[in-house]
């Protein structure tokens, strides 16, 4: 029910990034039970490719929902149309994309970022990663309470605005410790705002959830792959640091116009309980 949506949203969110760090720290240990270190990768992927497939176990028993899952071709075209069409949900398409654009500059090129800038080892951009994967999960466990406090829309423009200094703070870090510390506290605020957009975006889609869901998808393939090509443009022409200013242009234009379109907008889940 919309009442409890976010809670499942937030919830899905936390487990899938403890389940992310809990493979990065594994695979580490697996791939060296191989005797060299090309036998251990595949081991390792293998490994994980069968944990993979047995996971499609459990879709069985997911319960059917009411109403057809199915839609035709031309539903879903239709369903697409109307998406556009209409003012709000176009204008959550829209920041989505520009959203999406400023992470696909930096997000798949942290790495790259930390070995050519700072010299960072494999292993301690592991690390790296992993912390930032930790403040994820937990930064998610809290969104309940803070959208409690402040709704939706106020808690994504905040956490989103409050992310921004510290991808400042990784562009111009001099040392790992610091780009660590920056790291940790950006990817906790900003991926915070991940479960309560999604659960926001479902909320005003409404009946047009299901298309609405496909078109952000696409969206989101497409531009991260626009994006990442011009941030390794603009790295090797220009600095390593520019696709992060740009970046953090993206960001806050985009949040004060999401601010501005639906700060008076009031879903089922800000309007009643959201901790149960």
């Amino acid at each position: 029910s919309p009442r409890v949506r976010q809670n499942v949203f937030s919830l899905n969110f936390s487990l899938m990034m403890f389940a992310n760090m809990a493979g990065s720290v594994s695979s580490g240990y697996l791939s060296e039970l191989w005797p060299g270190s090309r036998e251990g990768l595949s081991g390792t992927l293998l490994a994980f490719g069968l944990v993979a497939l047995a996971s499609a176990v459990f879709l069985a028993f997911i319960p059917r929902g009411k109403g057809s899952a199915t839609a035709s071709r031309s539903q879903e075209q239709l369903g697409l149309n109307s998406i556009l069409r209409d003012k709000k949900l176009s204008r959550l398409v829209a920041s989505h994309l520009l959203i999406g654009f400023g992470a696909g500059l930096i997000v798949p090129l942290f790495n790259v970022f930390m070995s050519n800038k700072l010299g960072a080892s494999t292993s301690q951009i592991g690390i790296i990663m992993s912390v930032g994967q930790i403040a994820t999960a937990l930064g998610g466990l809290l969104v309940p309470l803070v959208v409690r406090r402040l709704g939706q829309v106020a808690t994504v423009v905040v956490l989103r605005l409050a992310s921004i200094p510290f991808l400042l703070i990784i562009a111009n870090a001099p040392n790992l410790q610091l780009l660590g510390a920056a790291y940790f506290l950006r990817t906790a605020l900003m991926n915070m705002t991940n479960p309560v957009d999604s659960s926001f975006t479902m909320e005003m889609a409404g009946e047009k959830r299901v298309a609405m869901s496909s078109l952000l998808s696409g969206m989101n393939t497409i531009t991260r792959a626009i994006s990442v090509l011009a941030s390794g443009w603009i790295m090797s022409r220009f600095s390593y640091a520019l696709p992060y200013y740009l970046t953090c242009g993206l960001y806050a234009v985009t949040t004060l116009l999401f601010w501005r379109w639906f700060r008076r907008e009031k879903t089922p889940v800000t309007q009643g309980a959201v901790l149960q």
